[in-house]
Order: structure tokens, then C-alpha cells, then sequence
């Protein structure tokens, strides 16, 4: 479950998990006008800062298979976009 808690038009939107796997999760998407192959456009980035918990075996959890696995996803999703965006 996450809320957004910041937002700016045209610029950035935030948002903190209330109920999740995570100990703490914030998420900014930040958007930016970007012009390639000579066509308008918006780039889309993320910026995420999360803990995971569990000490010591979350460190490792996180570094074999939450981080990995985050990358992944987030870089489908940014291959996607113009795609969903059309």
C-alpha cells in the first residue's frame, strides 16, 4: 500500500509505502521534456531509496535477489513505456 506525498505538475511525483514488504520505501518519478529524433517528448526516471530490514540476512537478500530483481523490473517497465504511453 503506498500514498503519494509529493507532487509537482509536469515534474515529479513521490510516494512512501504504508503497508509492505519493505521496512521503508520512497519512490520519486521524475519527468523531464527530452526531445530525440527530432520529436518531443518526456523522459521518465526513477529514484528509488528502500530498506529492506532483517539486518544482516535482508543486506544479502537485497544484493542476491530484491535489488537484481527491482533492476529488472524497472528496466522492463522504462523498455514499455512509449509502448503504454501511445
Amino acid at each position: 500500500m503506498a500514498r503519494i506525498t509529493e507532487f509537482e505538475w509536469n515534474r515529479y511525483i513521490a510516494d512512501v509505502q504504508d503497508e509492505g514488504p519493505f521496512k521503508s520505501w520512497h519512490h520519486r518519478y521524475e519527468f523531464a521534456t527530452a526531445r530525440r529524433k527530432g520529436a518531443e517528448g518526456t523522459t521518465i526516471r526513477d529514484v528509488i531509496d528502500y530498506e529492506v530490514g532483517f539486518g544482516f540476512l535482508g543486506s544479502i537478500a537485497n544484493a542476491l535477489f530484491i535489488r537484481p530483481q527491482m533492476q529488472s523490473t524497472f528496466a522492463e517497465r522504462q523498455e514499455s513505456l512509449s509502448d503504454l504511453l501511445r
